[in-house]
């Protein structure tokens, strides 16, 4: 049954991410000796692919083989992966786990394996080892905790939502509820309701949860049809670049969800990665692909982490013949149809 592993640097930077998909207990423990280094953490897939699998996300998942939750779906296709599913949602805000890793295709660190991204590395162990018990003895847990969690968060001391040093979540407010964001979208709404607001936090809670581009622009360009009411007026395939852009540059500045990209995009966005560019999607007439440009921050050595996209709803993007970006300098990949 093969296994996902990673290798993945401290500091978040383009290049490639050493990967391994494999049941072959030397290749895995050469592949953990190999990348076990300071400035780099060694992590596995929770669950285990499916045969032939060459990328690890929800949809190549086969088995659940453990609940997991890391303290520091969407439904695949069966009512009992959904339920386990609810239940580590449940033991996550119990114990106060972070919510990042909380799906069935998240990254944990190997165990043997030593983390060094807060100092001095640490050995990444198992406290105490438990026995195999049956789902039913954790709906009692999760029924006996009821809304009384175990531990008490840390205080806010920055500012930013977070104590210092903790993992940033996909917005400051904590984690969102996807579905109920796509369904108060509103065309110019108010608040977190507008358009763009929506899609641009949607689209980042989605991918952090391993969902892959795809699937993710799908979900967000049929919500945004049934916020405006399928409108005529709106050009329907900028909005799917549009969100296919927003999707990107989140991977972009996440350099270790590549593996969410379609498979013949990835090896041109990582190349992208790796040259100081930035990725990004065109569309020609043959589909959307991959391109990357030379931008001044890159050339300046800065990485631009801000976002560039236009923050305002509004009908069909347009864009001047006088303001034409320059020609791509990566030749497109593969295209993507998409939608049509």
């Amino acid at each position: 049954m093969p296994r996902y592993f990673c290798s993945l640097p401290n500091t978040k930077r383009g290049g490639r991410i050493p990967e391994l998909i494999s049941d072959d207990p030397v290749a895995i423990a050469a592949f953990i000796k190999k990348w076990d280094i300071p400035g780099r953490g060694v992590y596995e897939c929770v669950s285990i692919l499916k045969p032939g699998a060459t990328r690890g996300s929800l949809e190549t998942v086969d088995q659940l083989s453990q609940i997991h939750n890391d303290i520091d779906l969407r439904s695949l296709a069966t009512p009992e992966f959904d339920h386990v599913n609810k239940l580590r949602k449940e033991l996550t805000r119990l114990l106060c786990g972070d919510p990042m890793p909380d799906h069935a295709a998240a990254l944990l660190r190997v165990v043997g394996s030593h983390n060094s991204k807060y100092g001095e590395p640490r050995l990444c162990q198992v406290i105490r080892p438990g026995e195999p018990i049956d789902v039913t003895e954790i709906e009692e847990l999760v029924d006996l905790l009821a809304d009384r969690p175990l531990f008490e968060p840390l205080p806010k001391t920055n500012g930013h939502g977070r104590a210092k040093g903790n993992p940033r979540s996909v917005s400051d407010s904590g984690p969102i509820d996807v579905d109920m964001r796509l369904a108060a979208m509103k065309f110019k709404g108010p608040g977190n309701s507008a358009v763009h607001t929506t899609q641009l936090q949607c689209s980042a809670a989605m991918l952090r949860t391993g969902i892959v581009l795809e699937e993710m622009v799908r979900t967000v360009l049929e919500a945004t049809r049934a916020a405006v009411d399928d409108d005529a007026e709106w050009n329907w395939r900028k909005e799917e670049l549009k969100i296919l852009r927003l999707g990107a540059d989140f991977i972009r500045k996440n350099p270790e969800l590549t593996n969410l990209l379609p498979d013949e995009w990835r090896q041109p966005f990582e190349t992208a990665l790796a040259q100081g560019r930035r990725p990004d999607i065109g569309l020609n007439p043959g589909g959307f692909y991959v391109r990357a440009w030379k931008t001044k921050a890159a050339e300046n050595g800065n990485d631009d982490n801000g976002d560039n996209s236009n923050n305002s709803d509004q009908r069909g993007t347009k864009q001047s013949k006088g303001n034409q970006p320059p020609p791509p300098l990566l030749p497109a990949a593969q295209p993507w149809q998409g939608d049509t």
